[in-house]
């Protein structure tokens, strides 16, 4: 077995065969076997065709700073909480720190993928999950129906998080408790996302810098909140925000109003759209005076202000 070469750090790449086989058992066997040393700090997996997400020792991995699943789990549903190091006999009393030196984790190809299993509230207090995780990179998932809110929100060093590929939903599985969202989060990267409007949770981050948006097809509405009159003046939204970027929306006409006026910093505006958005966006020209850069369509919008 692999853990026997105890000295052995650096990088592992567990690479299975491309042929296809039927033999989901086998698969989930051989890769149990293997059981990797503990001082390995990078692991990719790719071309893996068992039902089981990840075997039990890749929670001892407790060193393991990269963790790729390329072009992996291609006939996976479900992935439990056995990915923390939680089982059916850990209690509320017990102390799970899982992966407490990951920085970067990508989840691709994983057609089949339904559903993320995410920490139950009752023992949601006692477990630290990623807390130093820097990246989240989740691509070609389009069976996801719902992202772990619990999960994703106790890797409280979480900076780029990332959807590319047929993203069904934006959603966070939320029973019993208000999403609590990433709180220094600053990369937003959403691609070919297959819903209809942008989920409102987008607004609540305070240290965004940078939200790309390309591919979505189908999308008609950004995020946008209800604000009362009195209360116009002193609210703001995304304050830290700086560059957004839309690219290849083919059904959204139009930017919120709330979004334009109301993201202080915002010093960089590149859209790639119909028409119609564009048009819009050039009406509401005296809501972007603070806005530096404006880029419609590969031609950069001077201020009316700035012409004369």
């Amino acid at each position: 077995m692999l853990k026997n070469l105890n000295k052995l750090g650096g990088k592992l790449v567990i690479e299975f065969s491309r042929a296809y086989t039927n033999e989901a058992d086998a698969e989930d066997a051989k890769l149990s076997t293997l059981e990797a040393p503990p001082g390995v700090q990078s692991s990719q997996i790719s071309s893996f065709k068992g039902e089981k997400f990840l075997p039990n020792w890749i929670t001892s991995l407790t060193y393991l700073k990269d963790l790729i699943l390329s072009d992996a789990f291609s006939i996976l549903k479900f992935i439990g909480q056995e990915f923390l190091g939680i089982t059916d006999n850990t209690t509320n009393m017990d102390v799970v720190v899982a992966f407490p030196k990951l920085l970067i984790l990508e989840l691709s190809w994983c057609p089949q993928l339904e559903e993320w299993e995410d920490i139950k509230i009752q023992g949601q207090d006692t477990i630290r999950a990623m807390p130093k995780l820097k990246c989240l990179k989740i691509d070609s998932c389009n069976k996801l129906k719902e992202l772990p809110h619990r999960l994703i929100s106790k890797a409280t060093s979480l900076e780029e998080l990332s959807f590319s590929e047929h993203i069904p939903s934006l959603s966070f599985n939320v029973q019993g408790s208000s999403v609590q969202q990433p709180s220094n989060l600053q990369l937003l990267n959403i691609n070919s996302f297959m819903g209809k409007s942008m989920p409102n949770w987008i607004l609540s981050l305070n240290h965004l810098i940078m939200i790309q948006i390309k591919n979505t097809f189908d999308l008609e509405d950004l995020p946008y909140e209800d604000i009362e009159a009195e209360e116009a003046d002193t609210i703001t939204v995304i304050p830290k925000l700086e560059s957004l970027s839309i690219v290849s929306c083919d059904k959204l006409q139009v930017l919120p109003k709330q979004l334009l006026r109301k993201a202080p910093r915002l010093k960089k505006l590149e859209i790639k759209a119909t028409r119609l958005l564009e048009e819009s966006i050039m009406v509401d020209q005296q809501l972007m005076l603070h806005i530096e850069e404006i880029h419609i369509n590969g031609t950069q919008l001077m201020h009316q202000s700035r012409r004369s």
